[in-house]
Formats: structure tokens, sequence, C-alpha cells
């Protein structure tokens, strides 16, 4: 007997816990639904910044074979002392034809 009383319970009390564990679902469904709208969004997110990773990737190739060539002619000596001896060529024409140059620098500040 101790046993049926204690698995028999009303019907108001089973209504209640029904109501109780309704309203506990509904509140894990509504949370279900925001996560996975917060999941769509951070997923929407990571694609778009793969995508901008993938062009800076490609833009960062770009600059460092740009910068290896720059440092590959900086370092040839023989087209440094032709750069040498043409800038000392025009320097003394415009010298000799009275001609002012600009300020090579001049050229640098936009």
């Amino acid at each position: 007997m101790e046993n049926d009383a204690r698995t028999k319970i009303t019907v108001e009390d089973a209504k209640r816990i029904l109501d109780e564990q309704t309203t506990y679902l509904q509140k894990i469904n509504t949370e279900i639904q925001e996560c996975t709208s917060e999941i769509n969004d951070l997923k929407f997110e990571c694609e778009n910044l793969e995508k901008e990773n993938d062009g800076l990737s490609k833009e960062r190739e770009l600059y460092e074979s740009q910068a290896v060539k720059a440092v590959s002619k900086m370092n040839n000596r023989s087209l440094q002392e032709t750069c040498r001896t043409y800038r000392s060529s025009i320097i003394l024409y415009c010298k000799l034809l009275d001609i002012e140059l600009p300020d090579p620098k001049d050229q640098f500040m936009d």
C-alpha cells in the first residue's frame, strides 16, 4: 500500500506538472531557436570573413612579390650604377640648358 500512495497523484497535480513541463519545453524550444539563429548569423559572418581573408591573402602575395622584385632591383649594383649615371646626365643636361628640376621629394608628397 505504501508504494501505491507514492505513485498516486490527483488530476490537478498532474495538470500542474503537465503545465510546468509544457512551459519548460516552450522555454527550451525558444532558446534553441535563438541559438540556431545566432549560429546562422555567425556562420554567415564567418563565410564573409573567410572571403575577405582570401582576398587579403591574394593581395598580400602580390605585395610580397612586388617587395621581392624591389629588393632584387635594389640589390642589383649594375642597375644602381646605371641609375646614377642617368641621373647625373640629366642634371648636367639641365644645368647646360638652365632648366630647374623639381625636388624629387616633392613628387611623393601626395
